[in-house]
């Protein structure tokens, strides 16, 4: 197939015809597409295997003997059609086996002295995954649209009621977490492409002049972020590895909403609301569940009534009505479900290949590095820096709003009538209320909220 590709000046179409007259019958659409994509795929193999070996025969055939050897060389691999892996998760697959195992796994009897034994069950949770891997384990078709109950843009602008019954989850779509540490970034890059279309009022932009206002506007917020808060956002970062949107920069921007709503004059209500749903589904205590709704209820509808023109992204939409739900059915806080852990290992690997694995080849830098992260993940090796992780991470107390929504020990003195929505939501705007001078901040609850110091990657 490499000399048919070579003969007929490296056309696609000729691969094609090829294969075609390999088949006794002419296949249907579907696989004809199929072919196409791994026909694709091969041609752009080729193509740099071509360039590589100076485009010469004889190199390809003395380096890339066992490429060329291959029986079916285009079905190396399955291209979407913008020539990206796709991945789907069957029955045989990998999320089916880890399925498996978890089924397997027998409660751990543990023996002490004086016949006292403890028994130890194990749940496991997939929620260290991102937005791609969940929409595919929901079987959501598009990323805009929500992977927890698959709404689309288009209803998330029609449907004012956050109870409908268009946005009920799917079945099982709540235990794979909410992701709380990449929510930062994400909220932060919503609220930039709504300010930026705020003097407009249009969702999508289709005219150039509409596009040229939108770059005016752009350019403008960039420049008061940078002036007032000293962040540069929505720029591509000089080495090429993503933008300036990271997890420092959200938590910094959002952290103020006061001055965030003067930057990008967005409801000041609707971003401190926001930032203490960011807080409440990222710390590891517990939160009212009937509360914590009715306030993310509210925050929807502030949102619903000045900004309907505009869709939530899948992410705030997630936040805002399924949090809650996600909550309740989490056996731990969100926090705790959270991928803090696997984000800091990034630096560690990026370390490990540079100063601890051989550079021979790339098998052998990946399996050191694999070597050394299980190594470092003992949990006696890990122990030892535990305190110093522990003092030299940054803290902060949490806001009077945050502390009104956590959940209150259970107290034989209360009153066995129970509270309803409205009581609740009116007891916790008494408490959140500024000429209150019961929650300053020398007399705030001193719980602490971790703050990692490196950049989300």
């Amino acid at each position: 197939m490499f000399n048919v590709w070579v003969e007929n000046n490296k056309q696609q179409k000729a691969v094609f015809d090829w294969i075609m007259r390999k088949f006794n019958s002419r296949p249907n659409e579907e696989k004809v597409k199929e072919i196409n994509l791994k026909i694709k795929s091969f041609c752009s193999h080729a193509t740099q295997k071509w360039k590589k070996n100076n485009r010469s025969l004889e190199n390809m055939m003395k380096y890339d003997s066992r490429w060329l050897g291959m029986d079916n060389v285009f079905a190396l691999s399955n291209v979407s059609h913008k020539g990206r892996p796709t991945v789907s998760y069957s029955e045989g697959s990998e999320k089916a086996h880890l399925d498996e195992e978890i089924s397997l796994l027998t409660p751990f009897q543990w023996t002490l002295e004086g016949e006292r034994k403890i028994n130890v069950n194990f749940e496991l949770n997939l929620t260290l995954i991102d937005g791609k891997v969940l929409n595919v384990l929901t079987n959501t078709k598009s990323s805009q649209s929500c992977p927890i109950c698959g709404a689309n843009p288009k209803q998330f602008m029609s449907v004012k009621d956050i109870d409908s019954s268009i946005f009920q989850p799917k079945e099982t779509s709540l235990k794979y977490g909410i992701s709380p540490l990449h929510a930062w970034i994400r909220c932060l890059e919503f609220i930039l492409h709504l300010s930026y279309r705020i003097d407009l009022k249009k969702w999508q932009i289709r005219s150039q002049e509409d596009k040229e206002v939108l770059k005016q506007k752009k350019s403008e917020i960039q420049e008061k972020f940078w002036k007032h808060m000293g962040l540069r956002v929505d720029k591509p970062k000089a080495n090429g590895s993503g933008n300036t949107n990271d997890g420092n920069s959200a938590r910094r921007a959002i952290s103020d909403p006061e001055m965030l709503a003067k930057i990008t004059s967005i409801d000041k209500t609707f971003l401190k609301n926001l930032k203490t749903i960011l807080i409440c589904i990222s710390c590891e205590f517990q939160i009212d569940v009937e509360l914590f709704f009715c306030f993310c209820k509210r925050t929807f509808d502030i949102y619903m009534e000045k900004y309907d023109w505009y869709a939530m992204s899948a992410t705030l939409h997630k936040i805002l009505v399924h949090s809650a739900q996600i909550m309740q059915s989490s056996s731990v806080p969100l926090g705790c479900l959270g991928e803090n852990a696997s984000e800091s290992r990034n630096k560690c690997y990026k370390r490990d290949r540079v100063s601890h694995a051989r550079k021979n080849s790339r098998e052998n830098n990946m399996k050191d590095v694999f070597d050394r992260a299980m190594d470092s993940s003992d949990p006696l090796l890990s122990s030892m820096h535990l305190s110093k992780r522990i003092y030299s991470t940054k803290k902060q107390t949490f806001p009077p709003e945050v502390v009104a929504l956590l959940k209150s020990p259970p107290n034989e003195f209360d009153d066995d009538k129970p509270t309803t929505s409205r009581q609740a939501l009116e007891e916790f705007d008494e408490i959140c209320s500024d000429d209150n001078e019961d929650m300053d901040d020398s007399t705030c609850f001193s719980i602490e909220l971790e703050e990692e110091e490196e950049s989300w990657d």
